[in-house]
């Protein structure tokens, strides 16, 4: 049944997902964060509060509006924790008790918190004591108020659009920009590593009626050594330097957990899974891509090169014209090619030309266009070239794809900048 559903922290890394999944289930959406959620921007079905947790009034006005109430602000890094614990207090408990409060006073069917797999354990610092204690406070609402309530206890969340304070987000940026990944411990560190759309997924499920009043953990389906999750982002990227580093400094050694973050703990938790979720290696590589903006796994890299090309074409490069040499053309039909070539283009195709015999194709120019001023699609482009100083560089323009030994365009050598492709066709050439 569909019902008003306000998500505090909606504009964060897990709370979009999990905005998403609730509009997938039909659900009218509010969203209260301190930063404005761009991607809900014009949404009908999603209205869009920006406020401080702090503010009682603001807080209370918005859960009048609504039947389920999620919980997901915070502040969630444990070193920022220990260094800020006033701060962590006041967001991390008292923020959650206002919310609580406004809950109570207008008869709120579910409260959904967001808590942490720390909280089961004695890691995590200030951090963990926090969500302990808010998990305490919201089951003492239950208690005497009658708020039902469900406690999510994710573990290591990671996917797309996840912040530097993310722990996967750093290393993968580390591997895809210093060739090398640092870090503190020794690698035989375990975490269950959860897909931030599995776990927006089952944080939706868990509204079902039988999920009240209950713990529930939503972590990955295997514990994943640290070190093996290394190698494996090292044999996708063909080679990253490891280095681990010990002894960690005081507040991460005390705070972070090894094997288990679990110790005695009166209350029976339910761990949820789904049979259909994200592979691990599946889910490094989709981060990877947008990282490096178009980086293709090792195995894969030999597919860039073509060999079934002819002996007198094992030179060629193709280059789509459209985005790669020049920016989305504004006018072609009118017989005037405007806009600037890309930026680095005539150093690039210099570079590339001392090697190679460079063919310039697009699709503006089929042979069956009508003249455009007395000139077909691929002499308007001879024209431009010449005019921006490129033409001393290409061998050929066609308006059919050539046979070539490799393409730069938005299928094969995907093309954001230039120096990412000149970086990709030496490393294919080592390939060969």
């Amino acid at each position: 049944m569909n019902k008003k559903v306000l998500v505090f922290g909606g504009a964060g890394f897990l709370g979009t997902h999990i905005v998403m999944k609730l509009l997938e289930e039909g659900h009218d959406v509010f969203i209260y964060d301190l930063y404005e959620p761009k991607n809900f921007i014009g949404n009908e079905k999603v209205k869009i509060i920006l406020g401080d947790i702090l503010d009682k009034e603001k807080v209370n006005r918005a859960v009048t509006e609504v039947n389920i109430v999620y919980n997901l602000a915070a502040m969630a890094d444990i070193e920022e924790c220990i260094e800020k614990p006033i701060h962590a207090i006041s967001y991390n408990i008292l923020g959650n008790a206002i919310i609580l409060e406004a809950c109570k006073k207008n008869n709120i069917e579910r409260f959904v918190y967001a808590s942490s797999v720390y909280s089961q354990g004695n890691s995590g610092g200030i951090y963990c004591s926090t969500k302990k204690a808010s998990e305490s406070i919201i089951k003492d609402y239950q208690k005497h108020h009658n708020l039902n309530y469900t406690i999510v206890q994710y573990g290591t969340l990671y996917g797309i659009g996840a912040g530097e304070k993310n722990s996967m987000h750093r290393y993968l940026k580390q591997a895809i920009t210093k060739k090398e990944i640092e870090y503190v411990g020794d690698g035989n560190e375990t975490r269950e590593y959860i897909h931030v759309m599995d776990a927006a997924k089952l944080s939706v499920e868990i509204l079902d009626k039988k999920y009240e009043n209950k713990t529930i953990i939503i972590t990955g389906h295997h514990p994943t050594k640290v070190s093996d999750l290394f190698n494996m982002v090292s044999e996708i990227l063909g080679g990253v330097n490891i280095k681990y580093k010990s002894p960690a400094t005081f507040g991460k050694k005390e705070s972070h957990y090894k094997i288990s973050p679990y110790s005695y703990y009166e209350d029976t938790p339910y761990k949820l899974t789904s049979n259909l979720y994200m592979d691990l290696g599946k889910g490094v590589i989709q981060i990877l891509k947008t990282l490096d903006e178009k980086v293709v796994p090792f195995k894969e890299a030999r597919q860039e090169i073509r060999k079934h090309c002819f002996s007198d074409e094992e030179k060629n490069i193709g280059i789509d014209f459209d985005g790669v040499i020049h920016k989305n053309s504004k006018g072609f039909y009118d017989g005037t090619i405007y806009d600037e070539p890309i930026e680095g283009a005539k150093e690039a195709l210099e570079t590339l030309s001392k090697d190679y015999d460079l063919i310039i194709y697009t699709a503006k120019a089929k042979p069956d266009r009508p003249l455009i001023n007395g000139k077909t699609g691929t002499e308007l482009i001879w024209d431009w070239l010449k005019k921006n100083d490129l033409a001393k560089y290409v061998k050929e323009v066609t308006s059919e794809k050539p046979r070539a030994i490799c393409y730069i365009d938005d299928k094969t050598i995907e093309f954001k900048k230039w120096d990412y492709v000149l970086k990709r066709i030496e490393e294919l050439k080592k390939t060969k």
